[in-house]
């Protein structure tokens, strides 16, 4: 899957091992790199629907994904292109999912 990141901020942190040492530490940091590197190596959403409990977020945050992390942080993205291409019935289609975009790591619990 193509993998981007939205914001410079975010994506200087998410691309720079020891800046995201810095501001989530070890363990964190080395969880963020394995779920970036999944996303990477997955043809589509589809793949990730048993890898590290990949789930649709619901309410306001409808129309996104998370991750786990480590708990209780999340990994949140959204599918990278228009609603339109991967949704049917107003339903996700995963494996029609095949760029995303990451939003944000946080504890939204």
């Amino acid at each position: 899957m193509e993998v981007s990141i939205c914001g410079k901020k975010l994506a200087e942190c998410l691309c720079d091992e020891d800046a995201c040492r810095r501001k989530y530490g070890q363990r964190m940091t080395e969880v963020i790199a394995r779920r970036l590197n999944q996303l990477s190596a997955s043809p589509s959403l589809e793949t990730m629907r048993n890898i590290g409990r990949c789930h649709e977020l619901k309410g306001d945050r409808l129309g996104t994904f998370a991750l786990d992390l480590v708990h209780p942080q999340r990994l949140i993205f959204k599918p990278g292109r228009d609603k339109e291409e991967f949704m049917k019935d107003g339903s996700i289609i995963w494996k029609e999912v095949i760029a995303v975009e990451i939003i944000g790591i946080e504890d939204y619990h």
